[in-house]
């Protein structure tokens, strides 16, 4: 089974005069459950007014490497609009499940 690496958001599409820019920190161990602001790295960011769900998989991989089952990956997402007005960000991890 192929690797997958996506993010949902709604509402979705995101506004005409936003973006959605995502950072993600590279992986840990499953029991970490902070990782610190220093860790998160620049991943993408979609177009404006860019639809859900985002694939994160290749740029993911070109920055960290390949997935490892059993480790915890923390990915940042926030709303930046062509002002340069900032949403609040959104936290979240999980762990990388092996394919069926």
């Amino acid at each position: 089974m192929a690797a997958t690496l996506s993010l949902a958001f709604a509402p979705t599409p995101a506004g005409a005069d936003q973006y959605l820019v995502v950072y993600a920190a590279p992986p840990v161990s499953p029991g970490v459950n902070f990782v610190p602001r220093s860790k998160f790295r620049f991943l993408q960011a979609t177009a404006l007014n860019g639809a859900s769900p985002v694939n994160l998989l290749a740029a993911y991989e070109a920055k960290f490497g390949s997935l490892v089952a059993g480790s915890r990956v923390f990915v940042r997402a926030k709303l930046i609009t062509t002002e340069g007005f900032t949403s609040q960000e959104l936290v979240t991890s999980f762990v990388i499940t092996p394919g069926a």
